[in-house]
Parts: C-alpha cells; sequence; structure tokens
C-alpha cells in the first residue's frame, strides 16, 4: 500500500485538510465529488502543508451563492481598506459570433482612494473567455505590485482560476498553449505573494453580484467595441 499525503482547499469556505494513505482505499472517497475542492497529492506532510499554507482562500462563512451577503462583504471590504491594501473585481467575455480571435477582460481596480473600471483584449488561445480572467487578473495584479500594495483580495467567479494558482491541473490539458498560459499565471501569483498577500474569493457567475456584473459587461464591451 502507497501512503500519500493530500492536501485539500476548498475554494468557498477556506477550510483545509490533510488526508494520508492509499489513494483508492482511504482517501478518494473523501476527496473526489466535491467540486469546491482544489487538492494534490504528497509524499511528504511537510509538502501538503506548504500546499495549504499558500494561503490564497482564507476561512470565511459567505455563500458564493448568496449575493446578498457577498455584495454586503465587499463594500464592508472597500469600506474599511488601508492604504496598504487594494481589491479587484475580474471578469472574462468570449463571443464567437463576433470576433473568435479575440477574447475580453474586465476588471475594477479599488483601493482607499481609487476605483477605476479597466478592459483589455486578448488571445483566447484556445481558452474562450478564461482567456479574458486570466488577462484581468494579470492586469489587476500589476496594477497592485506597482503601487505597493501589501494585500489584494481578487473577487472572480471561475474556480480554476484559484485552483491554478495553487499549482492544481496545471498539466491537465494537452494543449501546450494552454499549459503555457497556466504556467505563465501561476508564476506571475507565485511570484507576486512574495511581495503581497493574495487572497481569492469565489463569487457565483450572474447572479447579481455587483461588481462582477460590472466587470462582465466591462470585458463584453472590450469584444464588441474592439477596433472601434
Amino acid at each position: 500500500m502507497s501512503k500519500r499525503f493530500y492536501a485539500t482547499v476548498d475554494v468557498n469556505t477556506g477550510e483545509t485538510n490533510i488526508y494520508s494513505g492509499d489513494w483508492n482505499t482511504e482517501v478518494k472517497s473523501k476527496i473526489q465529488g466535491k467540486t469546491s475542492l482544489i487538492y494534490k497529492g504528497f509524499n511528504t506532510e511537510n509538502e501538503a502543508k506548504d500546499f495549504i499554507n499558500q494561503g490564497y482562500v482564507e476561512k470565511n462563512d459567505i455563500d458564493p451563492n448568496d449575493n446578498e451577503a457577498v455584495n454586503k462583504e465587499i463594500e464592508n471590504r472597500i469600506s474599511s481598506l488601508t492604504d496598504d491594501e487594494a481589491i479587484i473585481a475580474t471578469d472574462g467575455s468570449y463571443m464567437e459570433d463576433i470576433n473568435k480571435n479575440i477574447a475580453g477582460a474586465g476588471w475594477i481596480e479599488i483601493s482607499k482612494d481609487h476605483k477605476e473600471p479597466k478592459n483589455d483584449t486578448c488571445d483566447p488561445k484556445g481558452m474562450r473567455n478564461v482567456a479574458g480572467e486570466i488577462k484581468a487578473i494579470e492586469e489587476g495584479i500589476k496594477w497592485a505590485r506597482s503601487k505597493g500594495f501589501k494585500r489584494l483580495d481578487i473577487y472572480f467567479d471561475y474556480a480554476g482560476l484559484v485552483g491554478w494558482a495553487y499549482g492544481y491541473n496545471i498539466d491537465d490539458s494537452k494543449a501546450v498553449e494552454k499549459k503555457d498560459v497556466k504556467t505563465s499565471y501561476y508564476n506571475l501569483i507565485k511570484e507576486t505573494s512574495k511581495y503581497m498577500k493574495l487572497v481569492f474569493h469565489k463569487v457565483s457567475a450572474h447572479t447579481n453580484v455587483k461588481y462582477n456584473e460590472e466587470a462582465d459587461h466591462l470585458a463584453k464591451d472590450a469584444v464588441e467595441n474592439y477596433g472601434k
């Protein structure tokens, strides 16, 4: 029997666990099928702890499907921002019928004395709207780094974005181009975390979460007005 250590992070609640034992007989049933879990197996318990201690999700009791609670939490966070803290709300868009060669990225930069909507386009690289979502986070991080913030809270709606930040399923795609996009994103997150605390907050798409809806519109506008 091969004993390994499996670290898990719940994207919604921030709860973490480490399970040890044989995957098939002792661990698999505790992890698989739970769609909010990010997990990875390691040979040592210390490696599993290091995975969890990246800390990109903090413990919370906010239901991501409760738009009123999410909106209130975001507004409370905005009102309590210090000079060293910032927020970005992000989303992406892909409309093949308008332009199959671009994806839209929308994000809102928020700090104590600054609130600005931004958008841009990028190559979809076989990832459709997800490419735009990655672009939005990357640009938001670059802005935050340029300002010297010590903490950045990221509100997003696609779970893969925090999974890839942890290094989860980066190599699951057969397409080299997709792997390269994910790896570049992971490397940016890892490098940035040396200087800034990054915290991801999963929200549900199209449920009237104010800033997620605004980021979605910005991403769509980037596609619809491309070249105009």
